[in-house]
């Protein structure tokens, strides 16, 4: 009978030490490197047998060589090649090169070629994945080079892509980062988004391609450092750069679009709450245009050599104010039916005409600089507008005024110069400038305006952030670092440090522990801070985010808290193994006392067993008692052992 129980507890103990081993010491492995070549010598001749075999976390290195097979990656790796001149993954025209169906995947140093031509075939397909590495790839001849397919917060830099439809494309993908990637020769878009939102779209060259990047029914982008040079539609003709398809509150900054042949840049389709600064557009037809959009802002341009430099077309409430406009060879701002735009502080110089108005209404002109047009305006004969802001503030200043300053008033009769000519400038018949300037208006290098967020890392209301994100908050100008840090505020509380970028401009916020599960916070900038000159934010900048849930338990997650408990448990079971296989050994040598003799072999220390001379009943006594009179429990017999 002990026997029985001391090999089922035994038993017992191995299984479940191996088991809570296997949970337990299996997430504790350490990520391995699974090696690929077409040719021989490795683990593996085909990338997918490699990444079958892999787990989280591992590295599928492909050595060069072309590799004929479509790739399915479901599991968080990094799968490198070893460069991407030569490690090249080819579908024979069918499906995808990558598809990607797992978060945190990275992929490096491949060409991938030769998709299918079906709606979601890619050279890289990630579908509903989240922090995805896409980096140094060449994308060619694919539907598309790269597609993000409901997919968030991935990051995809240093690729090349041409000769695809598509260079890369975002449909219902937000939050990404696209970076420092090259776009050319694709038959339609460089980039394209298609109801994607808050995606940042920095310092890539999308150049000759039908369009450079367009934009559908996206918002809330910032679009950055951009060239887009001599884009061509359909293979023939030179087309839009930077278009935006009803879509509202992107921030297009800092880009260059040269020789392109409609646009440089454009709003489209009651696109609203766009803005538009910093930007160069040469050699165009139109420089920048906004077609049938409102309340936009087109601010600090340089638009020059194009047909026409600004047009407004069926648009209003939109802002157009301090552009450099020149050298344009029909207009250098163009307004055709169009209503209730603000026009000012420009320089508009050197163009055919200054500034055109065509069925243009309510619009008001002043404080530009109108300098040596071949004509100054044109304003038909169905447009009314201002061409003021009534006195003192002024008209504009035309190069070719030849009133004179005596007066000064309301009505430029009372004695003394006040800046504004006694005689209006004649626009046409019914359109007249009643407060000319006499001198131009200096634009002064020195920064007077506001600084401004225009790239965050996390969306406004973000939920299920990592509790272990960084923040990245990127100004529009160089702040005053201390000023900026000052000024920041978190709730609830949590404890962190600011580090910025060698120009000023961004700020990387770092929390000095782990956050709270779903919680939710609140980041604050105080309009206290500064940019280098000074000039404070107009108003405070603000948003929540949500951290994510905490995890549910797994198996072996409590033990797996500290490998401490692995250790302990495994000491304990060898000693209750060892126990256990000393009393096996010694009651396999135990002997039977009759009655009346001295039972000496015990199967435990306190317990004596003995048998019946009578009927061979065997049963206990204690050892302790000895010696004893005793009474044989089935038979009757008595004795007395000693």
């Amino acid at each position: 009978m002990y026997r029985r129980i001391a090999a089922i507890w035994l038993s017992s103990i191995i299984i479940i030490s191996l088991v809570v081993f296997t949970i337990e010491i299996t997430p504790l492995v350490r990520a391995t490197i699974i090696y690929v070549n077409v040719d021989g010598g490795a683990d593996y001749t085909s990338i997918q047998d490699a990444i079958n075999a892999s787990n989280d976390g591992d590295t599928v290195y492909v050595y060069g060589g072309i590799y004929f097979e479509d790739i399915v990656i479901s599991k968080s790796i990094t799968i490198l090649g070893e460069n991407r001149d030569i490690t090249m993954i080819d579908t024979n025209g069918t499906g995808n090169g990558i598809y990607v169906n797992a978060s945190f995947v990275d992929v490096k140093g491949f060409t991938v070629s030769n998709s299918g031509t079906n709606y979601f075939d890619a050279g890289i397909h990630l579908d509903k994945v989240q922090g995805c590495n896409i980096s140094n790839n060449y994308l060619s001849n694919n539907k598309y080079g790269v597609l993000l397919y409901n997919s968030d917060w991935n990051h995809l830099s240093g690729n090349n892509a041409s000769n695809n439809v598509c260079g890369l494309c975002l449909r219902s993908s937000n939050s990404n980062n696209i970076f420092n990637n090259n776009l050319f020769l694709n038959e339609i878009e460089g980039i394209y988004l298609a109801s994607a939102n808050n995606n940042n779209i920095k310092n890539n060259n999308a150049s000759n391609n039908n369009y450079g990047i367009y934009l559908e029914t996206s918002s809330y982008n910032n679009i950055i450092s951009n060239i887009a040079v001599s884009n061509t539609k359909d293979g023939l003709s030179l087309d839009s750069d930077f278009v935006l398809n009803t879509s509202n509150g992107n921030k297009i900054f800092d880009n260059i679009a040269i020789s392109n042949e409609r646009y440089g840049i454009s709003l489209f389709s009651y696109s609203t709450n766009n803005m538009i600064k910093n930007n160069s557009v040469l050699h165009n037809y139109h420089g920048i245009s906004v077609w049938r959009s409102f309340n936009n802002s087109v601010e600090k341009n340089r638009a020059s050599n194009n047909i026409d430099g600004i047009h407004l077309h069926d648009s209003w409430f939109n802002n157009v104010t301090g552009n450099m406009i020149s050298l344009n060879s029909d207009d250098g701002i163009s307004i055709i039916f169009s209503w209730d735009n603000n026009i000012s502080n420009n320089i508009v110089s050197l163009n055919d005409n200054g500034i055109s108005l065509y069925d243009a209404t309510n619009n008001v002109v002043f404080h530009n600089n109108f300098i040596d047009n071949t004509n100054q305006t044109y304003e038909d004969m169905w447009s009314n507008n201002s061409w003021n802001n009534s006195y003192p503030s002024g008209g504009n200043y035309w190069s070719d005024y030849t009133g004179e300053d005596k007066n000064g008033g309301q009505n430029q009769d009372q004695p003394g110069s006040d800046g504004i000519g006694d005689t209006p400038y004649v626009i046409d018949s019914d359109s007249q400038d009643n407060y000319p300037l006499i001198e131009p208006i200096l634009f002064l290098e020195m920064d007077i305006s506001s600084p401004s967020v225009f790239l965050i890392s996390l969306d406004k209301n973000a939920s299920n952030v990592p509790v272990n994100t960084e923040i990245m908050i990127e100004f529009n100008e160089p702040m005053n670092i201390e000023s900026v840090d000052s000024a920041i505020s978190i709730e609830p509380y949590e404890k962190f440090s600011c580090s910025w970028s060698n120009d000023n401009q961004t700020l990387t916020i770092t929390f000095s522990e782990l956050l709270s599960y779903k919680t939710l916070y609140q980041l604050s900038i105080e309009p206290t801070a500064e940019d280098l000159a000074g000039n404070k934010l107009d108003d405070m900048f603000e948003f929540e985010f949500t951290t994510e849930e905490k995890p549910k338990e797994g198996k072996g997650d409590l033990l797996r808290n500290s490998f401490f408990f692995i250790l302990v448990l495994a000491l304990i079971s060898v000693i209750i193994i060892a126990i256990l296989i000393i009393v096996f050994v010694i009651s396999k040598n135990k002997k039977k006392t009759k009655l009346d003799n001295i039972l000496n072999v015990p199967i435990f220390p306190s317990i004596d067993q003995i048998s019946c001379p009578e009927c061979n009943y065997i049963f206990d006594i204690p050892s302790e008692l000895r010696p004893l009179a005793m009474q044989c429990p089935k038979c009757g017999a008595k004795g007395i052992v000693r």
